[in-house]
């Protein structure tokens, strides 16, 4: 029996090697083509549709292949029986065969597990940097990680083993953990189950189409042809509302160019009813053609649609709506060509519009580009009357001349600024508030000076003869705001223009906002006439010229206590008690006095020493309560402190009247938040002080008694009682 035993185990082995090389031969010997489709047993593939020629590719046992061209047409396999086989000859189709080709390939394609699938491989037999669960990483490509990547599996930590998937040993022993619970599941009885969750890819445009609808997408693409006339839905101009122009007969939106990201003039946004808006940004291509720089774009067959209500629009299609429309509905832009900070105005009038074509010319023997009546500044002005809309249009623009070497990238900067005012009403920087009582985020910061006022006294004298009037004068010191002048109300810094220039008059500026810290830099350029001046007297000039742009050029015998800063956003000039003296580290008289200067290299270098270029501004608030107003921005301090000493040399141009020099610098403004905790106390009692003659108990007791004197004691802490009940 057991010899029997034996021998059918000899047999069944040699039956399962004999079984093992039948298989590896004839994986061997497999056959591809992808033309001879070779299909086995309960598989499925998917259809394949082919008009063109193809490379057929036939393999033998030693991995040598054979590529040769054929046409393939309608080839289906879809759950063939054991193996099927199609092919279309190319011998009468006349397409001439590409020369045949004979290389070598690996015919193994390692397959992907679903299980033990590790997330962070991403790259093949490499070591993906920590990456716990990479089989590509050793013991040693281990020590160098710092951490394990995510691990996006599951686990039930109900079951036993669990442990074993999520502590990685970077060590090549042999980790156990011992679990603390006191029941876990060993294995699963329940019935299989299976997730549902969408998979399959989509497969039609509609089906996609469907499944983006409530999703974010980007907007389509609106064109700029004319609005449709659907599309003012508003009677009146409110508050954020685009406002409606004619152009060319054409009905749209009033619009201006601005940056994005970069600094070039790369997108255009509405101009909104009663929104001021100033943008700057930079045109790169520099020519007659770029309509945006041109005066006339502006203004020429423009129209300013005053309120959309009074708009006839059963006549907007007609050639002639714009000759026939109301000025008052159709408003009219008066332009004005003004200089650089909007002076010296002159109205353009019908004629003088071809003064103003704008033109280039290129000098090849130059290697310049130069252009004349660019657009600079473009200010618009529109004075509203409310909800009754616009009742007047005024443009104000700037143009210059500009010279471009070919060698340099060409970048014009241009400004579009849009300003609305209440018709009527003069324009009134004092009037402007910055809070009401407190500061607001974002709002600039209020100034006001001291000034003197002479005041006059008419004083009548009668003597026994004669009257005699004598006037006498009289200095009184009061808080002045210029009301229009935006730089005498508000805190400000010059503005930097194209060049990194420092600018800074009524026009151009850049006011400290409440809450906003800035760190401010540029370059001083400016011109001082020598007359014969000593060096140190130029060094104070040009430490004097650095004040001014820090808004410190009211210099005065007692430094700057003219200047004062509204605690409030509201602050009075009538009551000082709402405004507070700024604080210096030093005083500016001392800072000119220690500057000093000397002329070098036979006078041709200007060395000026203790020059200070940095500025630090600090102001100091907190958040109080105004009677029942609450958390309001009160400022109780601001503090100047000037730094960055240093000695700055300085060419010099002989023989030149003007001494011409250039500076960095920069200022530093911080706001600090000193807001104390608050604490409500109750109001001490008043004390009395009751004092009574001494004779006030007579005749009830002796005065020389002591017992008696014991009871008046004691009757005079009963009136005291007495009195202080009644006073509550």
């Amino acid at each position: 029996m057991g010899f029997e035993m034996l021998f059918k185990l000899v047999l069944f082995s040699l039956y399962i090697k004999y079984s093992y090389l039948e298989q590896n031969l004839t994986k061997t010997k497999t056959n591809i083509s992808l033309l001879n489709v070779s299909v086995a047993e309960n598989t499925t593939m998917p259809t394949i549709l082919s008009t063109q020629s193809l490379l057929t590719t036939t393999c033998d046992v030693n991995n040598s292949c054979v590529i040769n061209s054929t046409l393939t047409a309608n080839v289906t396999t879809t759950d063939l029986p054991k193996t099927t086989e199609q092919t279309i000859s190319n011998s009468t189709t006349g397409i001439t065969e590409s020369p045949m080709k004979t290389f070598k390939f690996m015919t193994h394609v390692p397959t992907r597990s679903k299980k033990n699938i590790c997330i962070c491989d991403l790259k093949i037999q490499y070591c993906d940097i920590n990456c716990c669960c990479d089989k590509d990483c050793s013991s040693e490509d281990r020590m160098v990680f710092s951490h394990c990547e995510e691990d996006f599996h599951e686990y039930d930590t109900r079951f036993c083993h669990y442990t074993k998937h999520i502590y990685v040993n970077h060590t090549p022993h042999e980790l156990q953990v011992s679990q603390n619970g006191l029941f876990c599941v060993v294995a699963n009885n329940a019935p299989p189950s299976y997730l549902v969750q969408r998979t399959n890819p989509l497969e039609s445009f509609q089906e996609a189409e469907f499944e983006k609808a409530g999703k974010y997408s980007w907007p389509d693409y609106v064109s700029k042809n004319i609005p449709e006339i659907a599309e003012i839905n508003y009677v009146n101009y409110t508050y954020g509302k685009p406002l409606w122009i004619i152009r060319n007969h054409h009905l749209e939106h009033l619009q201006f160019s601005k940056s994005f990201v970069v600094a070039k003039c790369v997108v255009t946004e509405y101009v909104k009813y009663l929104i001021d808006v100033r943008s700057t940004c930079t045109h790169t291509d520099v020519s007659k053609d770029n309509y945006l720089l041109r005066a006339n774009t502006y203004f020429e067959n423009i129209s300013i649609i005053s309120s959309p209500g009074s708009l006839n629009l059963s006549l907007y299609k007609k050639n002639n709506f714009l000759e026939n429309c109301p000025r008052n509905v159709c408003l009219t832009i008066v332009p004005e060509i003004c200089g650089k900070h909007f002076e010296h105005c002159i109205e353009i009038k019908q004629n003088f519009t071809n003064n103003l074509k704008t033109n280039c010319y290129l000098s090849i023997a130059n290697n310049e580009l130069s252009c004349i009546n660019l657009v600079r500044h473009i200010k618009y002005e529109f004075y509203h009357n409310g909800t009754e809309g616009m009742i007047k249009a005024k443009l104000f623009l700037n143009l210059v001349n500009v010279t471009y070497s070919l060698n340099m990238n060409i970048d014009f900067s241009q400004t579009f600024e849009v300003g609305f005012r209440w018709w009527n009403h003069s324009l009134n920087h004092s009037s402007y508030l910055s809070g009401n009582p407190g500061y607001l985020v974002g709002k600039p910061v209020l100034i006001a000076s001291i000034i003197s006022v002479n005041i006059t006294n008419n004083n009548t004298v009668i003597t026994n003869s004669s009257v005699t009037n004598n006037t006498v004068y009289t200095f009184e010191k009061k808080l002045f705001r210029n009301p229009v002048d935006f730089t005498s109300n508000f805190m400000v810094l010059p503005s930097v223009n194209e060049d990194g220039i420092c600018v800074l008059n009524k026009h151009e500026y850049t006011p400290v906002e409440f809450g906003f810290n800035y760190y401010f830099k540029c370059t001083i350029k400016e011109m001082i006439q020598q007359k014969n001046m000593s060096a140190r007297a130029l060094c104070m000039e040009v430490q004097t010229l650095i004040f001014k742009y820090w808004s410190l050029n009211n210099l005065t015998n007692s430094t700057l206590d003219n200047k004062l800063i509204g605690q409030w956003g509201n602050a009075n000039t009538y009551n000082v008690e709402e405004w507070v003296k700024t604080m210096y580290e030093v005083d500016l008289k001392d800072i000119l006095n220690k500057t000093w200067g000397k002329f070098e290299n036979d006078k041709k270098t200007l060395t000026c020493g203790n020059i200070t270029t940095l500025l630090v501004i600090e102001i100091y608030h907190a958040r109080v309560d105004f009677e029942d107003v609450l958390n309001q921005e009160k400022i109780l301090a601001t503090t100047l402190r000037f730094k960055s000493y240093k000695n700055i040399t300085f060419p010099v141009f002989v023989n030149k009247l003007n001494f011409i020099f250039s500076v960095k610098m920069a200022t530093q403004i911080a706001f600090f938040d000193i807001t104390t905790k608050k604490i409500r106390k109750i109001v001490d009692p008043p004390s009395l002080n009751i004092r009574l003659p001494h004779d006030f108990f007579y005749p009830f007791v002796k005065l020389n008694n002591k017992a008696s004197i014991k009871i008046a004691c004691q009757y005079l802490v009963l009136v005291y009682i007495t009195v202080l009940n009644i006073v509550k």
